[in-house]
């Protein structure tokens, strides 16, 4: 299939599903994908976000005030760590944070994302 054909179906079910249920869907649960966050959006306070109040407690508890906190803890694998943050919290969590970086971007960053993805996996699945 067409690149662009692929690109152009990602971006409707992501307007549809939302990024990570969509990634996972068709790529499976190890899809790998690098995402680039605003400063604006890293020093976003979590208090802010609409999260659920369980979330915001825990990352209050671990003394992460902002966004760009958040996406540090969840590169380091440590915010499974934080005491009643559980598995339900962190993809809570981790979905928010896509979603929130996703949404930042235009129209046309979000097709060449897709399209870095779908390269990506591609080469790891070695089917380029």
């Amino acid at each position: 299939m067409n690149e662009n054909v692929i690109v152009e179906e990602l971006f409707n079910e992501i307007n549809e599903h939302g990024v990570l249920h969509t990634l996972i869907s068709v790529f499976g649960k190890g899809a790998f994908f690098e995402m680039n966050f605003t400063q604006k959006l890293c020093d976003t306070e979590v208090t802010s976000l609409n999260i659920s109040v369980r979330a915001q407690n825990g990352l209050m508890r671990a003394g992460c005030k902002t966004v760009g906190q958040l996406i540090n803890m969840i590169n380091e694998g440590s915010l499974i760590k934080v005491r009643q943050l559980g598995v339900k919290s962190v993809a809570e969590l981790r979905s928010f944070v896509v979603e929130l970086g996703y949404q930042q971007m235009s129209d046309k960053r979000k097709k060449e994302f897709l399209r870095n993805i779908v390269r990506a996996n591609a080469v790891k699945r070695g089917d380029e």
